[in-house]
This record gives C-alpha cells, sequence and structure tokens, in this order.
C-alpha cells in the first residue's frame, strides 16, 4: 500500500495536497477506489480509498486510521555544521529520518564551509525519507543558526554533547550516562571540527564533551553515527 504524507490531512481535511495529488496520479497511476494510506507527520495514518482523482487535490474517503503512537525519536536532537557539498547534507538528512530523529539545527561556526542551506530541499527529501522508511513522524529540521546563539538558547530539559576527537569519554561509557527521562543533544562540527573558542564556550555552558569513536569521521558520517548509537540506546 503506498504512504503518502499531507501535514494538514485529517478527518475533517481529507485531501493530498498539489504534489502528493501529482505522484498518485502522474507517477503511480492510481485511480478511484485504490486504497492509499497518508501520514501527517504526527503520528497518525489514515488508510481509505481515493474518492476523487484529480491533481490539484486528491480527496480520500477514510475506512481506517492508526492512533497517534509515541515517537520511538521523540528526545533525539543532532546540530550540525553543513558541509560545503550540500549533496552529503541531504544524504545526512535521508538517513537520519529513516533511523528515526526528531529535529536537526544547521549550526554555523567558525569553521563552517556553507553559511546558507535550501531547507525546502532538504524538508522534501526528509519527507520522502520518511514515506519510505514507513515512519509517521516528520522530523523538525531547523534553519541556519550561529554556533554562540544555539548555546545561549539551550534549555534546561534538554542533556547536550560535544562531538570532539580524542575525548576519553568514548560511546560505551556516555550512553551509558544518558538519563532515559530526558531529551540528548548531540553537537557535531564542520570538517574542521569546532575551534578552541566554540569548545571552550560548550564547555562552561555545561556541553559534555564526547567522543563517537577512535577513528576521525566525516560531518555526516558523525551525525549518523550520533543518531544510531541514540537509537540504540533508546530500545
Amino acid at each position: 500500500m503506498h504512504l503518502f504524507y499531507s501535514k494538514d490531512f485529517s478527518r475533517t481535511n481529507p485531501l493530498l495536497d498539489e504534489k502528493e495529488s501529482h505522484h498518485a496520479i502522474n507517477v503511480l497511476r492510481l485511480q478511484k477506489n485504490d486504497t492509499v494510506s497518508v501520514s501527517n507527520g504526527k503520528g497518525k495514518i489514515f488508510i481509505g480509498n481515493l474518492e476523487e482523482v484529480n491533481k490539484k487535490g486528491c480527496s480520500i474517503t477514510i475506512q481506517d486510521e492508526k492512533p497517534l503512537v509515541e515517537n520511538s525519536a521523540k528526545g533525539f536532537h543532532l546540530t550540525v555544521s553543513p558541509t560545503k557539498s550540500i549533496d552529503r547534507m541531504e544524504w545526512m538528512v535521508e538517513k537520519c529520518t529513516e533511523l528515526g530523529i526528531e529535529s536537526i539545527t544547521f549550526l554555523k561556526s567558525r569553521y563552517s564551509e556553507r553559511k546558507e542551506i535550501n531547507l525546502l530541499k532538504l524538508e522534501a527529501i526528509a519527507v520522502s525519507a520518511m514515506k519510505q522508511s514507513q515512519r509517521s513522524y516528520l522530523p523538525m529540521l531547523i534553519n541556519m543558526m550561529p554556533f554562540l546563539d544555539f548555546v545561549k538558547t539551550k534549555d534546561d530539559t534538554t542533556q547536550y554533547f560535544i562531538a570532539c576527537q580524542y575525548q576519553s569519554l568514548e560511546p560505551t561509557d556516555w550512553t551509558k550516562q544518558l538519563p532515559l527521562s530526558i531529551n540528548n543533544c548531540i553537537m557535531i562540527g564542520p570538517e574542521g571540527g569546532f575551534s578552541e573558542e566554540e569548545i571552550i564556550l560548550a564547555l562552561q555552558n555545561k556541553i559534555q564533551p564526547i567522543a563517537l569513536g577512535k577513528q576521525r569521521l566525516r560531518t555526516e558520517t558523525a551525525a549518523i553515527t550520533a543518531c544510531h548509537l541514540m537509537n540504540i540506546f533508546n530500545t
């Protein structure tokens, strides 16, 4: 059964948006009465039949709905300094969505190679990955934010970690220390790593330095590794 995403979909608004309607009709060649499922990206999936086939907005007769389920990725947050190659960031967003992540914030750090991102394109990639992996939650993507601003706005309900090479606190150590009842955020630096000043600022703000392994990882690999570790820890 095909899974579609429409953020405003509900029993009172059982319509696919124009993009998903186009995909249903012109790409998948679906017809009236075909059975489909629709996620609103907030944990609920609706199952029904195509009633009105229109490329501007397909209407669906809802037959059943899966109740809201707990977000298995709730509490998993990443901050990432984008690489110069946007393809690598797109790949990272896709894989983190498949693994399960609640939010990704993009950081402007001292050694960042990219100052801007196309958030709409990254969101489209996340939607596609959510559908492909049959997830019912869409991660929140937060636009570029200066490192200093992010540190200043951190909240007391989240435990923060900053990935630094050659730290003594390896994954087998810090994953055991993560409280299950708290949100966790891992900060991933650019290719050149966070600057010494940024690390000092993080430590002054009670952000715990951690390592993701003994090897030096590329930015997108480090982000996916962190996401994977957090998912393993939560199971």
